[in-house]
């Protein structure tokens, strides 16, 4: 429904995410190289699922009640039937333990949820550097509130929100 002038897979996506996550992580003092790490690898799996299932936009799954948590159930199913059922039990416990559904990652996902969107910023960033005039990739933008105080994260989105609105 929009003017792409380019095509983002969700590969491209997820690699986009997890190095935003990374470097973020790296910048804040908390962090060590092993936490930027392991956030790398969370941004790195964050959407696999949507291999299977394609992308779903927020704004749809939260307009509909009950919509989200059936896409969260549909993608665990697609992810349990493509991914952790065809890998030996070592590889599905080393993949799940970089799932933002992984208990022990609950208390990143605000964290990575700013990343996912420092991703969505950068493609529509790209998408409009490379010809679009599609006013939704520049409301996408500016309507971004980050919920971080983390400096580069904020300095990268103002960075985006600046081109997008020369």
């Amino acid at each position: 429904v929009n003017c792409y002038t380019m095509e983002c897979s969700v590969l491209v996506h997820l690699f986009d995410m997890a190095v935003w996550a990374y470097l973020i992580a790296l910048s804040n003092a908390e962090d060590t190289e092993e936490t930027a790490t392991k956030k790398f690898f969370i941004g790195i799996f964050h959407d696999i699922a949507e291999v299977w299932t394609k992308d779903i936009p927020s704004p749809i799954k939260n307009r509909i009640p009950g919509f989200r948590e059936a896409t969260e159930k549909f993608e665990l199913e697609m992810l349990d039937r493509h991914m952790y059922s065809v890998v030996p039990e070592y590889l599905k416990e080393a993949l799940k333990s970089v799932m933002m559904e992984d208990d022990a990652n609950k208390c990143l996902k605000d964290e990575m949820k700013d990343a996912d969107y420092l991703s969505a910023d950068s493609e529509c960033y790209r998408s409009l550097l490379c010809g679009s005039r599609d006013t939704y990739f520049r409301d996408a933008v500016v309507n971004h509130k980050p919920r971080t105080k983390n400096k580069l994260y904020n300095e990268i989105h103002e960075y985006f929100v600046e081109y997008v609105t020369n």
